[in-house]
């Protein structure tokens, strides 16, 4: 965050390009765009903005919602997709209160623990613009601090498709001509430079099974999250 937001000034504009579960955009001060190109993910922080009090779901209901998304509410697909998954993964498998317990710590439990972190959130986005357009699309205001955390390449992480990684660095390299552009990710391209760095545990290679039952957590690997911006 310090890094982030060091020379970032009051009329500039934060922008979160794939703002996921806003862990980024809920600590920023001042305006604020946040976008990602799911459209119930969307649905659903705008839903919360206006004060919704989500409910729990059953695994029958979130195994018709997942089928029939037409049929529901968009913020309704959104919070069950996401937030009953496992590792908040888009309908990658679903869990409930009891079949997401710690084993080793039986007063833990991650599923509750999810919710209770989205709805400390709330407060912090009341005043977040929200939009749901692919990131080539976004109208970005001028001179705006921006920040990317895309699909990472190589990974299970999200399920993107054909997510174009060259094309993707192409646009932060002519973005960063005119604006403030920061990118988390593991790797980068030669012309990029890493300003931060951590090591972390590593679950995006399909450690978690997509069955609708309990997943069986397979090792971890750590790997190393970067903060790039182009050199200049």
């Amino acid at each position: 965050m310090p890094i982030l937001t060091a020379n970032m000034t009051q009329d500039q504009t934060f922008v979160d390009i794939f703002c996921g579960g806003c862990n980024i955009t809920d600590k920023i001060q001042g305006k604020r765009l946040a976008n990602d190109s799911n459209p119930y993910l969307i649905a659903m922080w705008q839903e919360l903005q206006k004060g919704w009090l989500p409910g729990f779901y059953t695994r029958e209901q979130y195994a018709d919602i997942r089928a029939n998304k037409s049929a529901h509410p968009a913020h309704i697909v959104g919070w069950v997709g996401f937030v009953h998954s496992f590792r908040g993964k888009f309908f990658g498998g679903y869990i409930w209160y009891e079949n997401s317990k710690y084993k080793d710590k039986p007063d833990r439990n991650r599923f509750q623990e999810s919710v209770n972190n989205i709805l400390k959130q709330v407060p912090h986005i009341t005043d977040v613009v929200f939009s749901s357009v692919d990131y080539l699309a976004l109208p970005i205001p001028s001179n705006a601090v921006v920040y990317c955390d895309p699909p990472y390449a190589n990974t299970t992480k999200y399920m993107t498709g054909d997510f174009d990684h060259l094309k993707f660095w192409q646009w932060v390299r002519d973005l960063s001509q005119t604006h403030t552009v920061y990118v988390s990710e593991y790797t980068a391209p030669d012309d990029f430079v890493s300003v931060y760095s951590k090591s972390i545990q590593n679950s995006l290679s399909g450690v978690y099974s997509k069955s609708d039952t309990v997943a069986d957590k397979q090792p971890a690997r750590r790997s190393t999250e970067h903060l790039w911006v182009l050199a200049r």
